[in-house]
């Protein structure tokens, strides 16, 4: 247990952000999936972020609200990445 958690654990910190940034960035590119099965869904309920610029940008065509929510998931989206960059820093 000791060498798994001073030598293995180590070693994989950097996979495991890769991992953990991908994996965040892609749970938030489900625009398709909503936009073919559900349109948004009743009440709204299966919207996602993307799905809100989409709508926004060329179903009501207001553009300058599009490009806030984009600032907007794009600064959610750097704040995950540095959380997690954070959370597997080296201890060096």
């Amino acid at each position: 247990m000791r060498k798994f958690f001073a030598i293995t654990v180590p070693m994989l910190k950097p996979a495991t952000f890769f991992v953990l940034v991908i994996s965040i960035i892609n749970a938030f590119q489900v625009f398709d999936q909503i936009y073919v099965l559900t349109d948004g869904g009743p009440a709204n309920a299966t919207t996602m972020m993307t799905y809100e610029v989409y709508r926004s940008a060329f179903q009501e065509f207001r553009m300058g609200m599009a490009a806030a929510q984009s600032v907007v998931l794009f600064a959610f989206l750097l704040v995950m990445t540095l959380a997690g960059r954070r959370a597997t820093r080296e201890e060096s």
